[in-house]
């Protein structure tokens, strides 16, 4: 009775042992890498059908399309798009591109949102009292993870705006997004 009482803890004890390892290992096997996606588009010229409202108005622009290229990321990193584990925005912001001597004071919020064909649109980043004179646009990124949208081979990205004015008709501008993706080969 003794005997099989010490073999029992002594089987505990190993598996104990054999799965702390077995954890251990995997946390070491973890990839975590960045991506960076940098994407530029006009916007689009919006019909001057009247003095624009005192009040402003809220907006959506349309769509920008990036392919994820996690495929090639899967490769790249010896996993594939089914061993990601999760996908965080880390940085999103906008710069203006032309006109040259522009700025965003047409605006004074932003939210920027992600979808992917099945999965449903969702904030991802947003900036609040944007102050006059900027260029740059840092926002502030939303903790949520995107690995749905990630793995499939395109995700789109939708701003929303609160405009005070009209953005200059030949405004050009790039989205720059950095994302932590995060995969481990032994899940």
């Amino acid at each position: 009775m003794i005997h099989n009482r010490r073999t029992l803890a002594l089987s505990f004890v190993a598996l104990m042992l054999i799965f702390s390892a077995c954890k251990k290992l995997k946390t070491l096997t973890e990839i975590k890498k960045t991506v960076d996606y940098s994407e530029e588009t006009d916007l689009p010229d919006i019909p001057r059908v009247g003095p624009f409202p005192p009040q402003g108005v809220t907006m959506f622009l349309p769509s920008l399309g990036i392919a994820t290229n996690s495929k090639q990321f899967a490769a790249e990193n010896e996993t594939a798009a089914d061993l990601i584990t999760s996908v965080k925005a880390r940085k999103l912001g906008l710069d203006l591109l032309k006109p040259e001597n522009g700025t965003f004071d047409y605006v004074d919020t932003l939210r920027l949102y992600a979808s992917a064909p099945g999965v449903a649109e969702r904030l991802v980043a947003y900036k609040y009292a944007i102050p006059k004179g900027l260029k740059t646009i840092e926002m502030e990124a939303v903790d949520t993870d995107l690995k749905d949208m990630f793995v499939q081979d395109s995700m789109f990205f939708r701003l929303q705006g609160h405009f005070y004015d009209f953005p200059d008709s030949n405004t050009r501008v790039r989205m720059n997004a950095t994302f932590t993706v995060t995969a481990n080969p032994l899940n």
